[in-house]
């Protein structure tokens, strides 16, 4: 009988496994943070967003989001701009350049999903997500901060 002990060790081993492929493909897996996680992340709450609730959005550091800004500014992705009603605030938004991108990359998002689950049936899918909720609770009951 196995115990859970050995298959938490298989699982990492089997997230470790599907890291070093998706960073095989580097261009994929780089889709799925810094830039392309900002540039979906604008597209997907209507193309405006205060840059301090943008890094809330995609779980960064306010300091590590404008770093990534400035890059996405000078390629002519995103732009930056003060707030009509607030001028402590800066607003981004995607240039129609960064919308174009958004659209590639929403594309190999979903390749890259229909990818990983191929093996997997609808059911094994739901699954999937609702023992990864129930890990999830079990952390949150267990390590309440």
């Amino acid at each position: 009988m196995v115990d859970k002990h050995e298959i938490f060790h298989e699982l990492m081993k089997n997230v470790r496994m599907m890291n070093g492929i998706g960073l095989s493909n580097r261009n994929r897996i780089d889709n799925f943070k810094g830039g392309g996680q900002i540039i979906v992340a604008l597209a997907q709450h209507d193309n405006k967003v205060c840059q301090n609730e943008l890094a809330k959005l995609v779980h960064v550091r306010p300091g590590s989001v404008s770093q990534v800004l400035a890059r996405l500014e000078r390629d002519g992705m995103i732009q930056r701009h003060r707030d009509q009603k607030d001028h402590r605030l800066v607003v981004v938004s995607l240039t129609d350049k960064g919308l174009k991108k958004y659209h590639q990359l929403d594309l190999e998002r979903k390749q890259f999903i229909n990818d990983l689950l191929s093996k997997l049936s609808i059911d094994d899918c739901q699954d999937l997500l609702r023992i990864s909720h129930l890990m999830v609770e079990g952390l949150q009951e267990n390590y309440k901060k």
